[in-house]
């Protein structure tokens, strides 16, 4: 099934509040994002500073534009979780893997693979890793591999529910 994020995003005073209540709970996969509640966590907020930039590209894009960003995300969430709740493979050190996207095959959260395109500088070719998402540390159930190398760039994309 899909592993949802909430987020309400509220202006408090000079402060924006970024409230992830009622995301996901962590998943036994390496989905989650552990980001230990830091306010101002970077791959939380990277897409809003973006978003403001694009909207008001004369803005100044230092600390000061993120400094008034709180967040506030539940503890066991995929976005603060526990203590041991990722699950990991690690690559070969020859291998430069992208950004892996998640498919869900059933209706459970956290049900599916995790596919993923990687770099073999050793071989100078290109690769595809298919995981099953709550056994990442099994290492890959398939790996395809190109006979030349392709450039990085498969990217996820974020759709409405």
């Amino acid at each position: 099934g899909l592993i949802r994020i909430n987020l309400e995003m509220r202006i408090v005073g000079d402060e924006m509040l970024l409230d992830f209540t009622g995301t996901a709970p962590q998943v036994r996969a390496a989905l989650n994002l552990p980001t230990h509640g830091k306010h101002g966590h970077w791959m939380l907020i990277t897409g809003l500073v973006n978003w403001i930039c694009t909207l008001e590209p004369a803005i100044a894009y230092n600390a000061g534009l993120v400094r008034p960003m709180k967040v506030r995300i539940p503890k066991g969430s995929i976005l603060d979780p526990e203590a041991g709740a990722v699950d990991a493979w690690t690559y070969p050190r020859h291998q430069i893997p992208e950004e892996h996207v998640f498919v869900a095959r059933g209706p459970d959260e956290g049900e599916g693979w995790l596919i993923g395109p990687y770099i073999d500088t050793r071989r100078q070719t290109a690769g595809l890793n298919l995981f099953e998402a709550g056994r990442i540390a099994d290492g890959p159930l398939w790996q395809g591999i190109l006979p030349y190398p392709l450039p990085i760039a498969l990217h996820g994309m974020y759709a409405a529910s």
